[in-house]
């Protein structure tokens, strides 16, 4: 298997593996850049899956570029609604993370660098709030997501790190 092989997404994995969801139209050419920053970073040990049906089981390998053009179906949803979304459909399809996933937005369009971080804070087995925490005023989220922006780079170094307890987003927020 060569180097940008897709790897396939199976159960007790040791890499963990996030959804990326495109909640507006990102060109390939972006889309294409995010995932070759993952595959040129060896010393990260995550593999993105960009979520390209709300059909979970469909998505069966991590993605790799050159990416296809396609129409998400995510697009114009709220973090609110993916946390739903990753609530109702995630527990089924280990290794997903639930906890931790990427969003390519408008911003993502226009900077070609950017991409928000979301936690879910919400826990399985106890709902709760917890306030949100962005540095971006007015940016559409809920009581129970974080969300932070970071440059492509940052971002697949953090997301990986947290997913296993090293750090954790606040400490990026206040950074």
């Amino acid at each position: 298997m060569s180097q940008t092989a897709p790897k396939r997404l199976e159960p007790g994995m040791f890499r963990d593996y996030f959804a990326v969801f495109c909640i507006a139209e990102i060109p390939t050419n972006i889309i294409d850049r995010f995932l070759q920053k993952a595959l040129d970073q060896p010393e990260v040990q995550s593999e993105l899956c960009v979520m390209t049906s709300t059909d979970v089981d469909s998505i069966t390998h991590s993605s790799r570029p050159p990416f296809s053009a396609f129409q998400s179906p995510f697009l114009g949803w709220t973090l609110d609604a993916l946390n739903d979304f990753i609530e109702a459909n995630f527990h089924s399809k280990e290794p997903l993370s639930e906890k931790f996933y990427i969003v390519l937005d408008k911003m993502t369009a226009t900077s070609g660098n950017s991409c928000l971080l979301v936690q879910n804070t919400v826990e399985r087995s106890r709902r709760y709030t917890e306030k949100r925490l962005s540095p971006e005023p007015g940016y559409e989220g809920d009581e129970k997501t974080k969300s932070v922006r970071s440059n492509f780079e940052e971002a697949l170094q953090s997301v990986g790190a947290w997913d296993i307890g090293c750090g954790d987003m606040q400490e990026m927020i206040d950074g």
